[in-house]
């Protein structure tokens, strides 16, 4: 049923649908009344990039995370814009919670700063206890993250198996947060998600196509997890979503590669090889290569994308892991140590200025899994007085010992002593 009149200020004026309402009670719907806005005609990204105005780009952070730490998260892809993209940055509506298993590690690279959700997820007890030992397990069979990624290529349908489906309790509140956003930053071209961000642009992907939500006509879907909040709102995915969509997962990442492919026609995909990060901080050259891949795809333009993985056979996950060889730390620092012809600690010296003597020191261990750095030796706080023309950063040997170099950059950017 249509409304017999639409809210003052509404966009889509008497093409507005909705449950029946009064004229009286349809003048006076606010804003999240574009849950249920009809669709009507919207500028692709390449008719926003021909005309007067950017291309722009809603986007949404991760979990226990900001619209700030986002920016720092993508802020290779600035110099690229030149007027043609414009990112748009929201905070999510709830306060991060103190346990979040993500607080300790953003709190220590990001010092100072607020962090919050978009949605709570539903926690299961069970099925989390499950994944963890799983992981648990595999990482004590292989320290060496390549190791790891390259078993779980090989049995993609043990990754899958092991990765937690992801449900929110409070689904509508988030929703109905994120249609406001669109309306509050319309003109919105197109949708980029990271992690918990990445799961709920699908939701308002289907709404858009659904006509229940406002429209746009591309989405960036980065480190989804396993769509479980499809579950929670069947009639909104019966079909695939014809939308435009780019895909892009980390090699290294627990959550499974591509997780929202199916939901889509024709998408697109693209695994680089670092974890759970927007932009991979492996080498300079690949981290370039993913946020060119990303403005290319926002823009309209053709993506020189390597031709797509073949699907991995499925196995038997109690043959494999019986016979997946248990591997050691030390195994795993042999082998790294071998590579590099070097010890099996090597320091990493940040010297921010030579003149004030303030140095950054570190000692990373070969073969350490996940996040490569080991521990912080020495903290010096620098002072306001240094500037970024005074960072001089010296990684030895840090491809082959595994240096997170991504980790290491956002520490210093948070302290505004470099750009990433």
């Amino acid at each position: 049923p249509f409304w017999p009149q639409h809210w003052s200020g509404c966009p889509a004026g008497a093409g507005c649908r909705g449950a029946p309402l009064t004229a009286e009670a349809a003048c006076s719907r606010p804003p999240s009344a574009l849950l249920r806005l009809r669709r009507s005609p919207v500028e692709t990204p390449c008719m926003a990039a021909d005309s007067s105005r950017p291309v722009r780009v809603l986007c949404l952070h991760g979990t226990c995370s900001s619209g700030a730490v986002m920016k720092k998260q993508l802020s290779r892809m600035q110099p690229l814009l030149k007027g043609q993209a414009e990112l748009v940055f929201v905070d999510g509506p709830l306060k991060a919670e103190e346990d979040n298993p993500m607080r300790a590690a953003q709190e220590r690279f990001f010092k100072g700063m607020d962090f919050f959700d978009f949605a709570r997820w539903v926690k299961d007890d069970k099925a989390d206890s499950e994944s963890l030992k799983f992981w648990g397990d595999m990482m004590m069979k292989y320290p060496d993250t390549d190791d790891l990624a390259a078993y779980l290529e090989k049995h993609r349908d043990l990754h899958v198996k092991h990765s937690v489906e992801r449900q929110y309790e409070d689904l509508d509140e988030a929703l109905e947060f994120l249609q406001e956003q669109l309306h509050k930053h319309r003109p919105i071209d197109g949708v980029l998600g990271f992690s918990q961000g990445a799961n709920l642009a699908s939701l308002l992907a289907a709404q858009a196509e659904a006509g229940h939500g406002a429209n746009f006509s591309f989405v960036v879907h980065i480190c989804p997890a396993r769509p479980g909040w499809v579950q929670q709102r069947p009639r909104l995915f019966k079909k695939p979503i014809p939308m435009r969509s780019f895909h892009i997962s980390g090699r290294k990442d627990q959550n499974p590669p591509f997780a929202l492919r199916h939901l889509y026609e024709n998408p697109l995909c693209f695994m680089h090889e670092d974890g759970h990060r927007p932009v991979p901080g492996t080498t300079i050259q690949e981290a370039n290569r993913v946020v060119r891949f990303i403005l290319d795809f926002i823009l309209g333009r053709p993506l020189d994308l390597p031709p797509p993985e073949p699907e991995p056979a499925p196995c038997e996950a109690a043959e494999e892991e019986a016979a997946a060889p248990a591997r050691t730390t030390a195994d795993a620092a042999g082998k790294a140590g071998a590579r590099t012809g070097g010890p099996r600690e090597l320091a990493v010296v940040v010297s921010v200025n030579r003149d004030l003597g303030v140095v950054f020191e570190f000692t990373v261990q070969a073969g350490t899994t996940v996040f490569g750095l080991k521990e912080m030796i020495a903290w010096q706080d620098p002072t306001d007085s240094l500037s970024p023309e005074g960072l001089a950063l010296k990684l030895p040997d840090a491809q082959d010992a595994l240096v997170d170099t991504q980790v290491l950059t956002e520490a210093l950017v948070n302290l505004d002593l470099c750009e990433l």
